[in-house]
């Protein structure tokens, strides 16, 4: 058997959504209506776990953009909402800004194929004109557009003679060896930012595994401009490998996004082929906590066969490795030896996935020489990673 599934990584905040995300994801996604309320004793019950979820929406945005679509399915499975008033000046004010932003990304996306630059629409965007059965139920705030990487010069002068200035993060920001996208933003234009990618995955910028999702297009006719997305397969691997992952505030959204596409599109997804290129790159651990965590949890439908080798894969300790890296935080209480067999194996994956080498020697006198500075572990290790190659 496996020696990590997603039941391991269930007490890791930050990671995998909490009891009142669960019921929220699972009346979202659940095709059973029993399924969907089966955690609610009664009405009564429902009725209040509904008010908790419309206010903790009005401080947190992670729900927030979930209530249009919760109020459409309890609308589509006739339970009435006390709350209908601002549930629906909600959506109408989403409807507004994703047609605001649609309006200028789309602009974007015109200008950068009148320079001769095929750029690829990813994540939200391109579901939101055919995955969801209305715009309106998918809030966006933000663009992510996919550019190649001799391409990333003239598309960022694009967008900045279109009003669009780079976020200033660091120095490295635009460095396609270090960071896979660079984000634009406009003064004084509310929902206007631009995530300008030169890598897919976030964390893992090897040629090949790009060119594999180059190879995997469709056309998208995008609020009237015809450009490109993820065909199906590449898409919801893509989405898997991005949503499941460690972070400050736990992402929820990708549950969602993942299960329109099962529900869409399943017939055009190339199981085989995603399997095999997990298997080449080594994520087959990553997607199997992924797609069996939207299985058990949520009822997703996976073929039988896929099913049976997620369950019984067994990874290599690369893949240990990285999983535990990527979705566990470092402990704080941990021992001297814990620390420092974080430190090497955290810098081994970041060398692998990133420079295609091993860099541990000048990396580990990087990162000490830091930590003596009087730096913290996370500020030592980026510092490390970022200019270990260059300098």
């Amino acid at each position: 058997m496996r020696s990590l599934d997603h039941t391991q990584f269930g007490h890791v905040p930050g990671l995998l959504p909490d009891a009142n995300q669960r019921h929220l994801l699972a009346l979202l996604v659940c095709q059973d209506d029993l399924a969907a309320v089966s955690h609610f004793s009664s009405p009564a019950d429902r009725d209040a776990w509904l008010a908790t979820v419309i206010e903790s929406g009005k401080t947190d945005p992670r729900v927030r953009d979930l209530l249009p679509l919760a109020y459409h399915c309890l609308s589509e499975r006739g339970i009435e909402v006390k709350d209908k008033a601002y549930l629906r000046s909600l959506r109408l004010a989403f409807a507004g800004c994703n047609h605001q932003q649609a309006d200028a990304w789309s602009k974007v996306v015109y200008q950068l194929q009148l320079a001769g630059i095929d750029p690829v629409i990813l994540k939200g965007n391109s579901l939101i004109v055919d995955y969801y059965d209305d715009p309106t139920l998918r809030p966006m705030t933000d663009a992510d557009i996919l550019v190649r990487i001799e391409d990333q010069g003239r598309a960022g002068d694009i967008l900045q003679t279109l009003g669009f200035s780079k976020v200033a993060l660091d120095q490295d920001t635009t460095n396609p060896e270090f960071e896979h996208a660079t984000p634009y933003t406009r003064a004084g234009r509310e929902w206007s930012d631009i995530d300008l990618h030169v890598h897919v995955l976030s964390k893992c910028h090897a040629a090949e595994i790009d060119q594999w999702f180059f190879n995997q297009l469709e056309e998208y006719e995008f609020y009237g401009v015809k450009t490109h997305r993820l065909a199906p397969t590449a898409l919801l691997t893509h989405l898997l490998l991005h949503g499941l992952r460690h972070s400050s505030t736990t992402p929820i959204r990708w549950i969602v996004d993942c299960h329109q596409v099962l529900h869409h599109r399943a017939d055009d997804i190339n199981w085989r082929e995603m399997l095999a290129f997990a298997k080449q790159h080594q994520f087959t651990l990553r997607l199997s906590l992924a797609l069996l965590y939207l299985h058990d949890e949520f009822g997703s439908m996976l073929p039988t066969d896929v099913e049976e080798h997620l369950r019984w894969h067994r990874p290599r300790h690369f893949e240990r490795m990285e999983t535990t890296f990527l979705l566990k935080r470092f402990p704080e209480g941990a021992s001297l030896l814990s620390r420092s067999l974080y430190l090497l194996r955290s810098m081994s994956w970041r060398a692998c996935r990133m420079r295609g080498g091993w860099y541990i020697p000048l990396d580990f006198i990087r990162v000490v020489r830091h930590l003596i500075a009087g730096r913290s572990v996370r500020t030592a290790l980026v510092r490390a990673w970022r200019y270990g190659k260059n300098n």
